[in-house]
């Protein structure tokens, strides 16, 4: 899902608050703001030798999206 937001730019120019209203669940598990951005944890795989995380970030410019991406 996070790919297909990021390939087709839907996000673009939302609102932080129509963001949260699309992306944001009752069984959201770590979303974070602190930044004053949007990063949702998408996946979560432990190894041997530690662990990997996948995260979308939704990044503002006057409260606007200019970007959103996955990421490890």
């Amino acid at each position: 899902m996070t790919e297909d937001l990021e390939e087709s730019r839907l996000l673009i120019g939302k609102s932080r608050e129509e963001v949260v209203m699309m992306l944001t669940t009752e069984r959201c598990k770590g979303c974070d703001d602190s930044t004053g951005n949007l990063m949702y944890i998408i996946r979560v795989e432990k190894h041997l030798r530690g662990g990997e995380v996948e995260v979308f970030d939704v990044m503002f410019k006057n409260d606007k999206v200019v970007e959103a991406l996955t990421r490890k």
